[in-house]
This record gives C-alpha cells, structure tokens and sequence, in this order.
C-alpha cells in the first residue's frame, strides 16, 4: 500500500471470489490503521489506534459484492478477504434478507 505497486496476494485460505467484473468492493478497516504509516494487509492487527470510541467492524477485510462472469451471469453475493494474516483468508458471510 505504501509502495503503491501492484503485488500479488496470498490469499489461498477460503473459497475465492472467481473470475467477474463490474463487482463492487470496499476495504472496512478502521481508519487510524488504514492512514497509519505502518500499515500491512497482512499484519493490520499490529498496527495501533489512537482511538478509544472506534466503531469496530466484525470482521475487517475488502469486502467484495456482485459482478458478471464471463459467460453473462450476474451475482449478488458477498465475499470477505479477510486481511490481518498471512495467508489472508476469503469469507462466504451468512446473509439474511431480501437481496437488493
């Protein structure tokens, strides 16, 4: 992240996300990490907070929703790469609810 130079992931944990495009995804970690020089993928669980109140996200990680696979098929669930440890690990989360 610092580098800001593509590298490829170990993330040989879980089942992965597949080959789709047009996918929404968001990185949820807590900002004080994320801004901190010292930030890792791999190690984000040893970076410190200078905040006391944060707001905590279950599981911290890129979370990834939707997209199109090569042969027109559309998706509508959610995948985690959880990230704090090497290998990091993809994440099927149980989703309740109508889907959008």
């Amino acid at each position: 992240l610092i580098s800001l130079k593509w590298e490829p992931l170990d993330a040989s944990k879980g089942s992965p996300l597949g080959a789709v495009a047009y996918h929404s995804c968001a990185i949820v970690v807590n900002s004080d990490k994320f801004l901190h020089k010292n930030f890792d993928i791999y190690r984000s669980n040893e970076v410190p907070t200078t905040r006391s109140n944060t707001n905590k996200s279950k599981i911290e990680g890129v979370y990834f929703f939707g997209g199109i696979d090569q042969y027109n098929n559309n998706y509508s669930d959610m995948k985690i790469l959880r990230i704090g440890k090497k290998p990091c690990e993809w994440i099927t989360p149980k989703i309740d609810g109508r889907p959008p």
